[in-house]
């Protein structure tokens, strides 16, 4: 089972100015607790702007690869895929095992 983790670009940039992670690259290091995760960009969808979530993207996460593949248009803190306007939080999906898989 893959170890994920959304992280907000705000806490991102709030965990390394507090020195508690690093980012080499794609690699987030969490410091305190000596984990190292592969970061992919992402967005967690916050909110309807915009028509009815038929897709039912409320409250998850999709990369911006996955965004592309849906045909979804992503910029800045909205998304718009079909008829339907979505506020986003931008950020990274970190994920454990795809770094420790590279790694082998």
């Amino acid at each position: 089972m893959s170890d994920y983790l959304f992280v907000p670009q705000a806490v991102l940039d709030r965990w390394s100015e507090q020195g508690a992670a690093q980012v080499d690259g794609s690699v987030l290091t969490l410091v305190p607790l000596d984990r190292r995760y592969a970061l992919t960009a992402a967005v967690r969808f916050i909110k309807m702007e915009a028509g009815e979530d038929h897709a039912g993207l409320l409250t998850h996460v999709r990369t911006d690869a996955a965004l592309r593949n849906m045909g979804a248009e992503h910029y800045l803190e909205s998304v718009i895929f079909g008829e339907s306007a979505y506020e986003v939080q931008q950020g990274f999906l970190a994920d454990a095992a795809a770094l420790a898989h590279a790694n082998h």
